[in-house]
């Protein structure tokens, strides 16, 4: 019997020094500490393209040790983070062989007023969104128009092809094209829909991606000198800790560039949620809860729209959304990060028309929305005011 435990006990005991964690390794000493990390039998996955950065495999016992032998050193858990719980609506249809469907104008058009603005010549022309999410469908024959190019950035190993950033899940795809669809006769239409795209895949065919994806994504739509960037993504986590995707969307902001973040599908307040609840750390950064409107043409919150009172700062359609989608169909789903381009879109807006670079939105009472402004932030979004001063 004491045998088997002490087997037990070393089997178990063998098992926590063998698991490995995957971690981000950044700041002072690092070429230093990634030798240590071989030296403790873990090793190198790959360096970031764009940030002075190295994810490894360590052993999770090791971990205190690193930390403790070099000053400077940030060690964080390269963390998955994933689309939010989509809420379906039709099925996915168009693309391939089928024929394209003649144009649908999307209710939130009209509901953030960009019609008007669009009567006002104000489309986009001239400003850049990078969308960082699970690639774009780079032959949709209502998106190619606009696109001017991406990098992906999932995989593993120390070389990926990062030139491949079609999109194998349809998100991507579908946020892009609430951006900046082409306004021509077939399938959706964009809010600005002569801005371009820029694409970041920093989330796989299944829709999650790790945080040194997405800082490195991030990274890159700086380097390419977006005007916007829109992120409908999230995970829980501390707003307040260290990180280097904290790092780079702080970077984009003050560089001038539009954040727009998803507040995600929760229901819950985004104080303890990432990125999101980065928005409060930068006016250049945005958190969008999510809208819709019922049968009698009220709008109203979506009730599993995440909030915050000083953090959630602005409302955008996110209720039956119809947009583009993979193989060059369209499809019509719900959540935040729908909410999020229509946002994006509004900034892009605003950037084209040489404004005074603020998004302006209705007030609460203006837009009919039933829901507690003090729980949810900022009103639904207003293009049409937005562009004209």
């Amino acid at each position: 019997m004491k045998f088997i435990l002490l087997s037990l006990l070393m089997a178990l005991t063998s098992k926590a020094y063998s698991q490995m964690n995957r971690v981000i390794l950044s700041g002072q000493n690092l070429v230093a500490a990634e030798m240590e990390v071989k030296h403790l039998g873990g090793h190198v996955i790959r360096n970031l393209k764009n940030i002075r950065a190295t994810v490894v495999n360590i052993p999770a016992h090791a971990i205190s040790r690193l930390k403790g032998k070099y000053a400077g050193l940030r060690v964080e858990e390269d963390v998955v983070f994933k689309i939010g719980p989509l809420k379906r609506g039709n099925k996915p249809g168009g693309g391939g062989d089928t024929p394209q469907p003649s144009q649908t104008v999307d209710w939130g058009i009209s509901a953030i007023k960009a019609n008007l603005a669009h009567s006002q010549y104000f489309t986009g022309l001239g400003a850049t969104v990078c969308v960082a999410d699970t690639g774009i469908d780079t032959d949709h024959p209502d998106l190619v128009e606009n696109m001017v190019g991406g990098m992906n950035f999932t995989g593993n190993g120390r070389w990926i092809d990062t030139t491949d950033f079609n999109d194998g899940h349809g998100h991507g795809t579908h946020v892009s094209g609430i951006i900046a669809a082409v306004n021509n006769n077939i399938g959706a239409v964009g809010a600005a829909h002569e801005a371009k795209i820029y694409t970041v895949k920093v989330l796989d065919n299944r829709g999650s991606g790790y945080l040194s994806w997405i800082a490195d994504g991030v990274q890159e739509c700086i380097n390419q000198g977006v005007d916007v960037i829109n992120m409908s993504l999230g995970g829980n986590g501390d707003p307040n800790a260290s990180s280097v995707m904290k790092d780079a969307i702080m970077n984009a902001a003050n560089a001038g560039i539009k954040v727009m973040l998803a507040a995600g599908n929760e229901g819950e307040d985004i104080a303890g949620k990432t990125p999101s609840g980065y928005s409060i750390f930068h006016p250049n950064i945005y958190a969008v809860a999510a809208m819709g409107k019922n049968e009698a043409g009220e709008y109203y919150m979506a009730s599993w729209s995440n909030y915050g009172l000083s953090t959630t700062d602005l409302t955008a359609p996110g209720v039956a959304i119809y947009s583009t989608w993979k193989d060059g169909g369209y499809n019509t789903i719900s959540g935040t990060s729908m909410a999020t381009p229509y946002a994006s879109a509004v900034a892009a807006l605003e950037v084209a028309s040489g404004g005074l670079f603020n998004i302006l939105f209705q007030s609460p009472v203006d837009t009919n929305i039933g829901y507690d402004v003090s729980k949810e932030g900022g009103g639904l979004i207003d293009a049409d005011t937005t562009v004209r001063f």
